[in-house]
């Protein structure tokens, strides 16, 4: 009876374990697509800040 009990609390101590990798390894992907979609909205700030600097240019060459 005691070893079946040992055997249950190993089996539910590695249930546990693997839960937390599977934590672990969801909160890396929702890490990494939280700087990617960063990176991309920081490109597209940046284009439209070119848009606007080259628009302003545009403007005062053709005054």
């Amino acid at each position: 009876m005691f070893l079946c009990l040992l055997k249950s609390v190993r089996l539910l101590c590695s249930l546990l374990s693997l839960v937390r990798w599977f934590n672990v390894v969801q909160s890396m992907r929702v890490i990494a697509e939280l700087i990617s979609t960063r990176s991309k909205d920081d490109s597209m700030v940046e284009d439209r800040c070119r848009r606007l600097i080259n628009g302003g240019e545009r403007e005062r060459e053709s005054k």
